[in-house]
């Protein structure tokens, strides 16, 4: 084999390990290519319901409660009411029994009817002396000491009868009575109890058809948390039951607990079956706002950014799906202003997009 030959063999051979080398090279590339591949993720817009709420737990209370206190200082002789019996204003609930304001009364009792006694006769001599006096049968001076004299006695029966009326109200104060119609939700004494004045005898509820839900808000939800917004909620007792009420009222005073800020808010609930009862814990859903049929995207749109866009001051922009080339994004950026923002989807106000339309709500690398 001549030396010519040789060198063109070599040639052949530096040639084909090129080629091989290329194939390699682009093989790989593609692999990568393929490996490394980007996914969109897409949603379309609709028409549907928006709704933000605020979910807390609370409990219930009574809305109005009537506390009936000892006014005197006594034993509890009998008991004529209890627990959850129903009352009407009036009503005996039960007796105390007190030696020293039955002795009080029953020795004074005298005092005032001797006053009234006393009384009468100075009112008959007066108008004898008057009618003396009018007649000119007596004289003008001893008609006044006789005036004077009844008016003195008027005034000593006034303090008189002020004494006996306040003995006979503290007499009357032993038999304790209902202020109000309604059902008594505590009573914490028993027969034989000593009592103080001021002592607590009956916690009387003059209606059950309404409580008060008390929930604690967190401070990032106050501000958007009002009142006469609607309020849905479950109890333990009745899970398959929707009760429902209206914010009536919201604390500026903070309560915090672990660095944790709330504020106690309180709602007005309906009770009308009586199915709550005080200290029931209750599941809570505020209805802060809501929009129907409106044009709506999941919240997951506004999270995703395929590249930095500038907005003007209350814009937000939205990447919707379009036709493109392989080396471009298939989506393009809108300019859009919304609605209520939602637990779930967000309200759009624009021209720019309209149902049916695919909205980017994800990307993803796909290995």
């Amino acid at each position: 084999m001549s030396v010519r030959s040789i060198l063109l063999n070599k040639k052949v051979l530096v040639l084909i390990a090129l080629v091989l080398i290329a194939v390699v090279v682009a093989s790989a590339y593609k692999s990568c290519s393929e490996e490394k591949g980007v996914s969109y993720r897409f949603a379309p817009v609709e028409l549907g319901d928006v709704q933000r709420t605020v979910n807390v737990n609370g409990s219930l209370e009574l809305f109005s409660v009537d506390l009936i206190r000892s006014e005197v200082e006594g034993q509890v002789s009998k008991i004529h009411k209890d627990y959850n019996e129903y009352v009407v204003a009036g009503d005996l609930l039960l007796e105390i029994f007190s030696e020293s304001i039955v002795e009080s009364y029953e020795q004074y009792v005298d005092t005032y009817r001797f006053a009234r006694i006393d009384l009468q006769n100075s009112r008959d001599l007066f108008l004898t002396k008057k009618k003396l006096f009018e007649e000119e049968l007596i004289s003008s001076s001893e008609y006044e000491n006789s005036r004077l004299s009844y008016q003195k006695e008027i005034s000593s029966f006034k303090r008189v009868e002020k004494t006996y009326l306040e003995k006979k109200e503290l007499l009357d104060s032993r038999m304790v009575r209902a202020v109000n119609a309604g059902l008594i939700i505590d009573c914490p004494i028993k027969v034989g109890d000593d009592v103080a004045t001021g002592t607590l005898l009956y916690r009387i509820a003059p209606t059950m058809e309404k409580m008060i839900l008390t929930i604690n808000i967190d401070e990032s939800d106050v501000g958007i948390v009002k009142k006469g917004q609607k309020v849905t909620f479950t109890v333990s007792a009745y899970p398959e039951d929707i009760f429902h009420g209206e914010i009536d009222q919201v604390t500026m005073n903070p309560t915090t607990i672990d660095s944790i800020v709330t504020y106690q808010t309180t709602a007005i609930v309906n009770n009308k079956n009586n199915s709550l009862k005080p200290g029931m814990t209750a599941a809570a859903t505020i209805h802060v706002a809501s929009a129907k049929n409106v044009l709506r995207v999941p919240n997951q749109a506004f999270m995703v950014t395929p590249q930095e866009i500038e907005t003007k001051p209350g814009e937000k922009v939205l990447w919707k799906k379009i036709s493109s080339a392989v080396d471009q994004m298939p989506v393009t950026p809108v300019h859009i202003k919304t609605g209520i923002a939602g637990d779930t989807y967000t309200e759009i106000i624009t021209d720019k997009i309209k149902k049916g339309d695919e909205i980017l709500t994800g990307i993803s690398i796909e290995r």
